[in-house]
């Protein structure tokens, strides 16, 4: 097995799969939905929407050129004085009703320049999530036409994966961008989200348990390898010390 699989444990992306390699029997999560409300809705194992790579974006693009404390008066639209979203606290504090109104099958907000779908849906994994992030403030400068998906990558207008401060920003930035293709494929794969299931249930050197993943989900191993490469052997490479790791045998 190449050494880039040790960081299998980030790469889950099934809920049945995990539940099924740790022998649970009840019944898996509805992570397709519909829900009727957030509390409903369940925070997908693995999730990597975070507010720098997606949530500030996004309420930068659709939701603050009306609900910010900085608009006064007609400025706002219609929006009530007193719902803003300028901090992750103030989007903490009403994603119940942000999820109603703008996430996953809900469309009523934003009143024009709608999301697109994949959009709407990864808003609702990261309220769903609780809204994962660090900072206080809204990011500030434009997300550029590709909207809030596109501007993770630096292209859009945002910090370029390689350029955040740890590796695991890196990872979760280009899971969301450079490598959105190769998570799809893997979230698509029965046999790659298996063994991305199996595999976080292994601590993180346990290699025979990572070994033992891969006898039982070797289908998914060629989708499951390209994911691990592209998060640690693009942009992250440096940031995650994983040179001597993506050098080819």
């Amino acid at each position: 097995m190449r050494s880039w699989r040790s960081y299998g444990g980030l790469f889950a992306v099934a809920a049945a799969a995990l539940a099924a390699c740790a022998g649970k029997k009840d019944a898996a999560p509805n992570y397709d939905g519909p829900w009727a409300s957030l509390a409903e809705r369940p925070c997908p194992p693995g999730n990597v929407v975070g507010y720098d790579n997606f949530g500030g974006p996004f309420m930068l693009t659709y939701c603050t050129g009306c609900h910010s404390s900085d608009l006064q008066g007609d400025l706002r639209r219609g929006a009530p004085p007193d719902v803003n979203f300028d901090t992750l606290g103030d989007i903490r504090k009403r994603a119940a009703r942000i999820w109603t109104r703008a996430a996953d099958g809900n469309a009523t907000m934003p009143p024009a320049g709608s999301p697109k779908e994949l959009e709407r849906r990864r808003l609702g994994e990261w309220l769903a999530c609780g809204a994962p992030g660090t900072h206080d403030g809204i990011i500030t400068g434009t997300s550029g036409a590709g909207g809030a998906a596109g501007s993770a990558t630096g292209a859009g207008g945002g910090v370029a994966c390689k350029d955040t401060p740890s590796c695991s920003s890196c990872r979760d930035c280009a899971a969301a961008s450079s490598c959105s293709a190769e998570v799809q494929a893997c979230e698509m794969s029965a046999s790659c989200s298996a063994l991305a299931g199996c595999t976080q249930g292994c601590a993180g050197n346990d290699a025979k348990c990572q070994q033992n993943c891969a006898t039982l989900h070797g289908g998914g191993q060629a989708l499951y390898d390209k994911l691990a490469k592209c998060l640690l052997c693009g942009e992250c490479k440096t940031i995650c010390s994983a040179q001597a790791s993506c050098q080819s045998p």
